[in-house]
């Protein structure tokens, strides 16, 4: 096994042993491509000539890996670090009343945020508010979008 280097740090609001870690990657022609079943209609994954993917061998952290990759607070940067938690309840509260989980397509969020524009608008607010809160250097957050 290759040992880890120092880099991206991440930092978490609980250590949940959610953070897993695998050998690398691999061209996608040298894995088995996973079908997807979207509005009932199945597809097979499709990628351009030089795709590399994630290898599919992931498993927990070592305590010697946590150490090398887990953020301390020290010299903290923005540009190389990982920030895992959850966003405040009012702002949960907020994509709930959205409700953006029954869109099935980009047409229908792009509506929902139309026909939101109010909601989506204090949504953008309370992100950047919380996120200002979070950033090492000053932060604003753009907008909620889509692509």
């Amino acid at each position: 096994m290759q040992k880890l280097k120092p880099g991206i740090r991440i930092y978490s609001d609980k250590d949940t042993g959610t953070i897993q870690i695998n050998s690398g990657i691999i061209h996608h022609s040298k894995q088995v491509p996973n079908e997807i079943i979207f509005k009932n209609e199945k597809f097979i994954q499709c990628y351009e000539p030089e795709a590399h993917l994630p290898k599919r061998d992931w498993r927990k952290l070592d305590p010697e890996e946590h150490n090398i990759i887990a953020g301390n607070h020290q010299n903290k940067k923005d540009y190389n670090s990982v920030f895992t938690g959850e966003i405040p309840d009012p702002v949960k509260d907020l994509f709930r009343k959205l409700n953006l989980h029954t869109a099935h397509s980009e047409e229908e969020v792009l509506d929902k945020f139309k026909e939101n524009h109010q909601l989506v608008n204090e949504i953008n607010i309370k992100l950047n508010e919380f996120l200002e809160s979070i950033s090492l250097a000053p932060f604003k957050f753009m907008s909620l979008t889509t692509n």
